[in-house]
């Protein structure tokens, strides 16, 4: 998995929404988007929810959240 894929997904869980993580990682909205998708399509499970108030982790994507951070922080 890409680094930069895992950042971005880290980055919507804590933020909740995808505009104030692309805000955040300061890449415009739709490659956040692409970012996440191809995040599910790799790990073969719906990540996120998406919702009218922005987004929050599956189950799945809850333990992933755990590991990226930790992925993360060991890459410094």
């Amino acid at each position: 998995m890409d680094t930069n894929y895992l950042k971005s997904f880290v980055a919507a869980v804590e933020e909740g929404s995808l505009s104030r993580a692309a805000i955040r990682e300061d890449i415009v909205i739709s490659a956040m988007s692409k970012r996440i998708t191809e995040l599910e399509r790799e790990a073969g499970v719906t990540l996120l929810r998406r919702h009218g108030r922005g987004v929050s982790p599956t189950p799945a994507g809850t333990m992933l959240y755990q590991r990226a951070k930790s992925i993360l922080k060991a890459m410094g």
